[in-house]
This record gives structure tokens, C-alpha cells and sequence, in this order.
């Protein structure tokens, strides 16, 4: 199939390769598309999806941008700051380190955001310190998380993801990067642990590793689609699996049986290097 524009990510020139994280954080390739359509159990889900050569990003953040390391202690709400620069009201902006090991603690003891759009405004070093998913079953995230193309750099993860459990709108513009993900869960992805009705898009999983886990993924664990048709769009994973069962992007995909829910991957690969005794090579 031949790509339209609409299709693919463009590249940028090799004027501007020395702005932005090229070798490290690769966000657009050179399609070579492939439309598979799957029917599961009688359930449309359809993906349209790409393997090709990595080039260099159009819009990771450049390394010349902002990068703020923690400290493995500080914790600060005055960083997180709502209507920061004129963005409107429910919204909050992660301006640090410390703001952003603030959210997570005020998603895992509740507080869901339902409504609010989170913002980064900064790369996020977590300097090789150990944190916690953001949400849980229990206390799920339901906003809209911009990452506005900065990362998640160099954490180690307790949990089933960066994200745990989700019940939002998206997520979306968002790298992680080389960070460990270790879990006895039954089920662990780089991204989301499980993802409810959760639109993904221009979202990356590099250099992760995940462990412990019996069933992992490169970005979703487990997604589920019970109310109309969500997109997985613009994204890849490159990680390390440690498990006894590994897949592609995500591990499973759960429609609930009903031919009114869908999930429409677009626009995205996976490569990885798999330590599992069963591997699936594809996407789910």
C-alpha cells in the first residue's frame, strides 16, 4: 500500500540533526507500510502498521531543552502549577522533577484528574531512582497526559508500567527511555500497564526492560476498548523482555465481545530483544 501524507512521519534535514536527540530518541521511520486487518472472535481490530529503517525524529525534544534531574527525595508541588503560561483552566504543568514525583503521588492516593490535561515542560532524569506506576485499579488515571515530547528518562519502575492503569481520554507526546520496569504482576508493559479506553499516539518505549512479570509488552500490557473504536497511533517500543511470555506493542487487546468496539493501531513498530521462554512476533 502506497503511504499518503497523512500516513507518515516526516523527517527533518541534516541541518537540523545537531538540535535534536537523533541517535537516541528515533521518532520517525521510513515506512513501508503493511495494512493487516485481524478479526478476533468475530471483532473487527484493525492495524495498520509499519517496520522500517529508524531516521531522525521531527519532534522529540532537542537536548539543548530543559532536562531536570531528581534528586531521589525532593518532592514539590509549587512546579506543578495550573494555567501555566496561558494554557486555561484544568490543566497542570510538570515544570521538574520534584513536580512530577508529586503527581504520581497524588494519582496513586486518588486524586484521578479526570478532566485536566497534564503537561511536561521538561525532560524528567530519574537519575537510576525507583518509583512507583502512576495509578492503579484502585486509584486510576482518567486525564489527558501531554508530554509535549520530552521523556521519562532512566527510572527504575515499580509497577506494571510508567502508567499503571488507565481510564483516559489519551496520552500522548511522550518518550520513555531506558528505564526498568520490574513486576509480579501477571501482566507489565514499557508504557501502560492496562489502558481503558485510552487513546496512544506519538508515544516511544526505548532501551526499556521489563521483568518479573509472566506476560509483558513493549507499550501496552493489557487494552481495553468497551465503549466505541480508540487509536494506537504514531509509536514503537524497543525493550528487553525478562518473562515467561512476550509480545510486540501490546499483549492483549479486549473488545468485549461486541463488534461496536474496535482498536485502530496506525503508524507504529516494534523491535525488541526478547529473554522469554514464549514469544510472540506480533503485535498482540
Amino acid at each position: 500500500m502506497t503511504s499518503s501524507s497523512s500516513d507518515t512521519i516526516s523527517s527533518t534535514s541534516s541541518t537540523e540533526e545537531s538540535n535534536i536527540v537523533s541517535a537516541e530518541y528515533p521518532w520517525a521511520i521510513d515506512l513501508v507500510l503493511i495494512t493487516t486487518i485481524l478479526a478476533l472472535s468475530g471483532v473487527g481490530i484493525y492495524f495498520h502498521f509499519s517496520k522500517g529503517k529508524e531516521q531522525t525524529p521531527t519532534e522529540v525534544a532537542p537536548l539543548t531543552w530543559s532536562t531536570d534531574v531528581w534528586d531521589g527525595k525532593t518532592v514539590s508541588a509549587s512546579e506543578f502549577k495550573e494555567d501555566y503560561a496561558g494554557r486555561g483552566t484544568n490543566t497542570k504543568t510538570i515544570n521538574s522533577a520534584e513536580s512530577f514525583i508529586h503527581f504520581v503521588n497524588e494519582v496513586n492516593s486518588g486524586k484521578d484528574f479526570k478532566d485536566y490535561t497534564i503537561y511536561l515542560n521538561s525532560h524528567i532524569d530519574l537519575n537510576g531512582y525507583t518509583i512507583n506506576s502512576i495509578g492503579s485499579e484502585t486509584h486510576p488515571f482518567k486525564g489527558t497526559f501531554d508530554g509535549s515530547y520530552y521523556t521519562i528518562q532512566n527510572a527504575k519502575i515499580n509497577g506494571t508500567g510508567l502508567f499503571g492503569y488507565t481510564e483516559s481520554k489519551e496520552i500522548k507526546n511522550l518518550g520513555l527511555y531506558n528505564c526498568e520496569i520490574t513486576t509480579g504482576s501477571n501482566i507489565a508493559a514499557g508504557l501502560i500497564g492496562k489502558a481503558v479506553n485510552t487513546n496512544i499516539s506519538n508515544t516511544f518505549v526505548r532501551l526499556g526492560k521489563i521483568s518479573s512479570a509472566q506476560n509483558v509488552a513493549g507499550l501496552v500490557g493489557e487494552y481495553v476498548s468497551n465503549n466505541g473504536t480508540h487509536t494506537i497511533e504514531n509509536s514503537f517500543a524497543d525493550t528487553i523482555y525478562n518473562a515467561e511470555n512476550a509480545s510486540g506493542l501490546a499483549y492483549s487487546i479486549d473488545t468485549n465481545n461486541s463488534s461496536e468496539n474496535a482498536v485502530t493501531v496506525t503508524n507504529c513498530y516494534y523491535t525488541n530483544a526478547e529473554k522469554a521462554i514464549n514469544t510472540k512476533d506480533n503485535f498482540v
